[in-house]
């Protein structure tokens, strides 16, 4: 899952101005709200990683 991100990470920075809401708009009106969500799903699986830790942790305490 990381590595997967990780890649979306480089193509996001490599391809930055696509990412950009004014020029994703331009590029086509569907393409705005595809790069917020892929934006959005690159910050969820960054708090996702951060938090199973913590969640493996807990659910060992409950056992």
């Amino acid at each position: 899952m990381t590595e997967n991100r990780q890649a979306v990470e480089r193509l996001m920075s490599t391809k930055s101005d696509s990412f950009d809401p004014k020029s994703a708009k331009r590029a086509s009106v569907a393409a705005a709200p595809l790069a917020a969500w892929v934006a959005a799903n690159v910050k969820y699986s960054r708090v996702m990683d951060k938090i199973r830790p913590l969640e493996r942790e807990q659910n060992k305490l409950k056992q």
